[in-house]
């Protein structure tokens, strides 16, 4: 068991002692970053006045054509926010590049929705159909109440184990799944 202890210690600092540069090293950019945009960051690490300012023009130059030319893309937070709500409760590949680092946010827990109309689908299930376009699915068999009708206000929430629950008007949730 000591033994045991003893490496998996070991591991980690060897991983770390790789992985965690010098003291006083030039700070590198995180790999997953643009390479324009990691070039652009990098000319803060030139230490003579005229070189940084010239590696600064060379880096904003083809930063922007990058943007221009849509090899980048550069969004704000408000438009990360904006997508994640067009896209929440669906199954997609893979918005780490939206999470803004491990940051998580009310959208990616929750969201209000307006309803429509809710209409009946062809497996004999409500389905709510929102303002914004989206369509959700009843998924249990619960009785819902009030009786649902355009106007209403509704909160969807992710649950804990993957699924999601909507609730009308502040009333008890019942569960539901997105259809598009």
């Amino acid at each position: 068991m000591k033994m045991r202890a003893g490496f998996s210690l070991s591991v980690p600092l060897l991983i770390m002692s790789i992985a965690v540069p010098e003291i006083g090293a030039a700070k590198e950019i995180s790999p997953d970053r643009a390479a324009v945009f990691k070039d652009l960051l990098n000319c803060r690490n030139k230490s003579d006045p005229t070189e940084r300012l010239a590696c600064y023009d060379t880096a904003a130059t083809r930063f922007e054509t990058a943007t221009t030319q849509g090899d980048v893309v550069v969004v704000d937070r408000e438009q990360i926010r904006s997508i994640k709500r067009q896209s929440f409760g669906l199954t997609l590949p893979s918005f780490a590049i939206f999470s803004g680092g491990n940051r998580t946010e009310e959208i990616d827990t929750r969201i209000e929705l307006i309803l429509d109309h809710p209409q009946t689908g062809e497996d004999g299930h409500l389905q709510f159909v929102f303002e914004d376009g989206a369509v959700w699915r009843q998924f249990d068999d619960g009785e819902i109440f009030p009786r649902p009708r355009k106007g209403m206000s509704a909160v969807i929430t992710r649950g804990a184990v993957g699924g999601f629950f909507l609730s009308l008007e502040g009333k008890p949730g019942f569960k539901v799944q997105r259809l598009r």
